[in-house]
């Protein structure tokens, strides 16, 4: 994902939500069937080749949310196949 694209997901979400400001970003795993496992965010760091690294708090224990029929997560962003 770069940068101007998460930006992007990022601001429409602010835009769409008056309360956004009180919204806590996540670590997950990929959603693909059953429950989603996260945690929260431990750090963020600036990798070797200027990227932007999102690493999981080492403290936090991983949290199951449901997926499924009923509990599908909106897809903000995808990466292009």
């Amino acid at each position: 994902m770069k940068v101007i694209e998460l930006y992007h997901v990022l601001r429409s979400v602010i835009n769409a939500n008056v309360d956004a400001g009180e919204n806590e970003i996540r670590i997950g795993d990929q959603v693909e069937s059953g429950p989603y496992l996260h945690a929260s965010v431990g750090g963020v760091f600036k990798g070797t080749q200027g990227e932007i690294i999102l690493c999981a708090n080492d403290d936090d224990q991983w949290r199951e949310e449901p997926t499924g029929v009923d509990h599908d997560l909106p897809v903000l962003w995808k990466p292009q196949s």
